[in-house]
This record gives C-alpha cells, structure tokens and sequence, in this order.
C-alpha cells in the first residue's frame, strides 16, 4: 500500500500541515500534506512563519477506522481525528491545521519520537490552538460556560469592590487583609444570588461545571503543555465555545474564595485549573508555585492525568521545561523523546535530570511504597518516582501527606556519579536502626471510639520503647523496674518524659499545624481533650465524610472534645493511609511507609530536609520512602543530645 508519508527533517525543524479542503459536513474529507519549518531557536520564529492552526484533543481509541483521502491515496484514520477535522472543516475555503494523528507518520516510531521532542515549537509557534472537547451530547456545555461567565464577572465585582479606594485605607490599618475580606464577602454573596445577578446561583448551575471539567481534555497530561505555550486558544464543546482563558480566570476565582458546595473530587478540579491558570498569567508572578518551570514541578503537577504511553509521563512536559544550558548539555538525551528507550531509562534520566536542576534531593518526596508492582515498574530503581502511574492509581489516595515541605535541609547536596541512572550515590548520615513498629489503622478508626482510643494507647506506649523492650517483655519485671533500668543504662533518652504528649500528637500528624487561622489551640491539647472525650460512655463519634471537606465551623457549638476530634482527625486520616508508626534503638520515634521492617535503617541524606526509610542490600541500600521522625525534622542543631551519626557516602539502587 502507497503510504502519503515521506521523511521530513525533524532535526531541522521541520513538520507537516494538514491541509483541510472545504466540505459540507457530509462530504467526506479530502486533505494534502504541506512541510513546513519551525524555528529552533527559543524565543525566535523564522523569517516566513508556516500559519497553521494547532489541534489539541484526546485520542480515544487510536485504531484506524475512518476514510481520508490524503494526498489522493485513501487512508483509514481514528474516528476523534476524523470528528475534530469534520467540526473544524471550513464550507468555503481550506484551512490549515497540525494535528498529530496525520501530521505524525504514527507507524514510524523513530519520526515519533522526534516529532514529540519538537510540540513545544509546535504549539507555541501556531496562530490558534483549536482545543476540542467533544459533542455536547447532553447538552450541558451551554450551561456550564454560562456559568463560567458569570463566575468571571462576580469575580471581577467583588474584585473591584475590594480595590474601593476606602477599602484599601482602611487595610493599611488593619492587622489583617481587609481587602480580601471585602472581596470574599461580595464574591460569596454574587454566586448566591444575593448581590449582583439575582438569577444567578451557582449551586443551581455547577455540576453541569463540573460535567465539562470531568470530560477526557481535562485529564490528559499533553493539554499542560499544549495550552501554556499556544499564544491563543479556545475551547470548543458541541456548537458551544469559549476562550480557555475564561475558563482558567473561573477556575482561579473559585479556588481563590472556598464558600461554596464541593465534593473533594470538584475541589481538585478546580484547584487545577487555578494552577493552569498561574502557568497562563504572567503578570502574577506571585500566585506561581516555586520553580514552576522545573521539571520536578510540572512532574508533580501531573501525577493526577493519564496519558495513553507511559512513558509521555516525561515527554509531555519537555517543552516547558525551563532551559538550564549546564544541566541541558549533561542530559541531551533526555529531551529527543526516543520511544525506543526503556520506561526505566527514561523515568531515571528524568529523576537525575531533576535532581541536577534543583541541587537538591527534593524529587525523593515523590517516591512513595512500592505495593502490587508489575513485572516493568520492579525494574525502576527505588529511589525514582513512579511518574507513569496516576497518584491515584497507586492507592496512596489523593491527598497522602508527607513530612512538613516547608523543612529546608541543613546540608549540601554531594551527588557522586550524576550521570549513571542505575544508582543514586549521595552522601548521608546513618542515624539508626528500627527496632519496632506496627501498622497505622485505616482510615475507619476514626468512627469507632474504643478503637481509636485502644489506638492512641498504643501510641503512648511507643514513646516507651527502645532497645530494652524486648528484654522487659521477656521478663517479669513490670513498668517501675523497667523505668528504673533503662534510666540507669540509658541515661541520654532521645524525649523527657514530660514531652510524652508533644511527641505523640507531633508524630499522629507529621509534624502539621492546624491549617485553621482563626483557631488558637495547639495539637497537644487537641490530644489530651480527645483522649478525655474518647473515654465517655456509651460515645458515638460523629460520621465524618469520606472525601469532602471536614466543614470545621459546623462543629464551633460542640463540646470541646469534639471539637478536638475534628480538628485532630481531619490531618491524621490524611496521614496514616500505608504508614507505620516505629521506634529506633536509640528511642526515636517516627512514621514511616508501611513497607518497612525491623533493622531498616533511618537516614539524613545532605541535600534533602526529611530522614529517609533505607534497607540494607547488598553494598548499598533500597530507599523506601521520607519518614518523620520527632526531633530531626527541624536541623541538626535541634537534634535531640542523644543521636549520634555515621556520615558516609550512601549507594541506593
């Protein structure tokens, strides 16, 4: 079969335009194939810029099913190409897209990959993205980018409100930020119909919002780089359309003043779009995450969206990366997308490449335990996260919380043999060996009093074990004896004994603060209230929702116990799922995965704020996840008296 593709010189630049030919939406579709050039240089264009369009949507099934006529040879093409040509297939006069399902020669993997390594021109260097969502098959697109408007002028109100001249006087004498006060009051108000548009209420209107964002452009991890770099796009859905930007501004809006009804799934939603949006707004430097151009960042950011190659974990962010010459020269490789390369190359250049960007180990916050693995993920090293797979996908849930990243590490990264993927070779300090620890409980504890409070009796009982617990429980020698004992042979306890209540409700959480301004408590009163409150008859814990947010101010006119139990649990839950709680020989207390085993290892390693969970193998160790571990989270001059280190320089493979 004649095939319409020759070779193009990707190395050059250069690509194909799609030449759509006018039709009805009856007539079949007739295309030619044009070559054009982009410029490589960044921040540049060539001198005669090719025009085209850019098409951005989702694959669907890739099989090739639907007629094409293409340079005059009949070719089969996927049924989404077809229906994205069909709706954008002008009646009079052709029009010139790029679209990869026929702009890429998809049966020659070579051209593949280098085509991919060129969509950061691609996008950035066409005049309009075209960003198909779909037929509007239950017609919901007309309300919801109804509601998108609506968003975005209650907004911009209730900004202009919070800008009044009077306003930002009376802030300056405030101690607190009286301006946005202003805004979220009058923004509160607009979207419940009391100010503004009387008709309009967002409860009415936005789970047909939330219809559109649950649609597969959405979710697709190459929209990110498809949408920041196009110098114009919009969003079509059935007969409907929008620029993408409105549709970020109510994404950002919402995310920017919480009061109104949402699903944890909708805030997610919403939480995206207000991170797309920052990426798309460059005069809110700001509102930016730290080092959003990074590729451990966009990496991060991901996690939650699919895409159809494992391996376009990595390529689908390589034209955003921010260009670091020193690192760029040390990883060439990595930005030419060779589809030919393993998921564990590709996965570990990528874990180098970050860590040589940021000189730090920061990207080991993102390796989680290694559960259910299949025959390909085992073969990735253990200290690289397992970017390919959804967060979600992994069962650690979406919200699984890490030690505190606002630590900052007190030593040096020294990366020893940068460019082997194969190991990780850092230096570090050995602090201990785990001598104990037993499984955090699921997250249904928290709806059964005796076994939350059979829970933090247990907990309690962790800040008494050491080295000598073995022992004692060996033994007829009660608690008295046993005190008496281990403060004769060790002195130097890691905790005093007055701590006991700090360490355990610091440890429960990881090291959290209660994210609630307004509440003037601490966690180690939380505690001792709840475990007060947990001892009354007959007590039945209030039902807490799964996977919505804990509504904290429905509980201000409970008893203080209760009040403590939502308070407390609302972290705790977060932090328990595949964890376990472990003490070191020494007596340190932690949390840990709950993949670790007595004699694991706790370790610092220079470059990263968080000590680690390694496992001794053969002449290195297997890195298992970060771990807190009361008293060492907040540097070394903190460190308990009694912790006493070996540096050396560590292998993990």
């Amino acid at each position: 079969m004649t095939s319409p593709y020759q070779r193009i010189e990707s190395a050059l630049g250069d690509i194909r335009v799609l030449i759509v030919q006018p039709g009805h939406p009856q007539d079949p579709l007739k295309c030619q194939i044009e070559v054009a050039r982009l410029s490589l240089d960044a921040g540049s264009k060539p001198e005669n810029p090719p025009s085209y369009e850019a098409i951005s949507y989702c694959w669907g099934d890739p099989t090739p099913c639907e007629p094409c006529e293409l340079d005059g040879i009949a070719v089969k093409i996927p049924a989404s190409a077809s229906e994205v040509i069909h709706r954008f297939r002008l009646p009079d006069s052709p029009r010139r897209i790029w679209i990869d399902a026929l702009c890429i020669n998809q049966q020659d993997i070579t051209e593949r990959g280098e085509q991919v390594s060129l969509m950061g021109a691609v996008y950035s260097q066409c005049t309009h993205c075209l960003i198909w969502l779909g037929s509007d098959t239950d017609n919901t697109a007309k309300t919801a980018f109804d509601t998108v408007d609506k968003v975005c002028h209650a907004a911009r109100q209730a900004d202009r409100e919070s800008k009044d001249p009077m306003v930002e006087m009376l802030s300056m004498l405030s101690s607190t930020s009286f301006t946005r006060s202003v805004f979220n009051a009058s923004f509160e108000q607009r979207l419940k119909g009391k100010r503004g548009e009387p008709s309009f209420k967002l409860e009415d209107t936005q789970q047909d919002l939330f219809k559109l964002l649950r649609r597969p452009w959405f979710q697709r991890k190459w929209v990110f780089q498809e949408a920041v770099l196009a110098p114009e796009s919009t969003v079509y859905c059935g007969a409907e359309t929008r620029p993408l930007p409105s549709i970020l501004e109510a994404g950002h809006s919402l995310h920017r003043h919480r009061a109104w009804s949402h699903t944890r799934e909708e805030f997610l939603m919403i939480r995206d779009l207000h991170l797309l949006w920052s990426y798309f707004s460059p005069e809110t430097n700001d509102e930016l995450p730290v080092d959003s151009r990074t590729l451990v960042a966009l990496l991060a950011f991901l996690r939650t969206k699919y895409s159809t190659d494992p391996k376009d974990a990595v390529f689908s962010v390589l034209g955003l990366i921010k260009r670091n010459e020193q690192t760029n020269n040390s990883f060439q490789a990595l930005f030419k997308a060779d589809y030919r390369r393993s998921l564990r190359d590709i996965l570990a250049s990528a874990t180098k490449y970050a860590i040589m960007e940021t000189q730090t180990l920061d990207v080991l916050r993102f390796v989680q335990p290694r559960l259910n693995e299949d025959a390909e993920t085992s073969q990735i090293p253990s200290w690289v996260p397992r970017w390919h797979l959804r967060h979600e996908d992994i069962d650690m849930g979406v919200n699984r919380m890490g030690p505190s990243g606002e630590l900052v590490s007190s030593t040096k990264l020294e990366l020893i043999d940068p460019h082997d993927v194969a190991v990780l070779k850092c230096r570090g300090d050995i602090i201990d060996d785990i001598c104990y620890r037993f499984d955090a409980p699921g997250k249904d504890v928290v709806k059964d009093a005796s076994a939350l409070a059979a829970f933090f009796k247990n907990m309690r009982s962790l800040f008494r074990r050491d080295i000598l617990s073995q022992v004692f429980e060996s033994t007829a020698i009660d608690d008295a004896q046993a005190t008496r004992i281990r403060n004769a042979i060790l002195p130097n306890r890691m905790y005093s004994v007055d701590e006991e209540s700090a360490v355990v409700s610091s440890t429960l959480m990881m090291g959290r603060q209660y994210p609630m301004q307004e509440y003037k408590g601490d966690e180690t009163d939380d505690l001792i209230h709840l475990e007060s409150y947990l001892n009354e008859p007959g007590l039945v814990l209030p039902a807490l929702p799964d996977d919505e947010v804990i509504p904290t101010s429905t509980f201000k006119d409970r008893s203080p116990g209760e009040q403590a139990f939502v308070r407390f649990t609302m972290i705790m839950r977060l932090a328990l799922h595949h964890r376990a709680f472990f003490t070191t020989s020494c007596g340190l207390i932690g949390i840990g995965p709950s993949t670790m085993e007595v004699c694991d290892v706790v370790a610092m390693l220079h470059g990263f704020s968080s000590p680690v969970v390694l496992r001794p193998k053969g002449d290195g160790y297997e890195f298992l996840e970060s771990c807190y571990v009361h008293g060492l989270m907040e540097g070394r001059d903190a460190w308990p008296a009694g912790v006493v280190t070996k540096e050396e320089i560590i292998s993990i493979r």
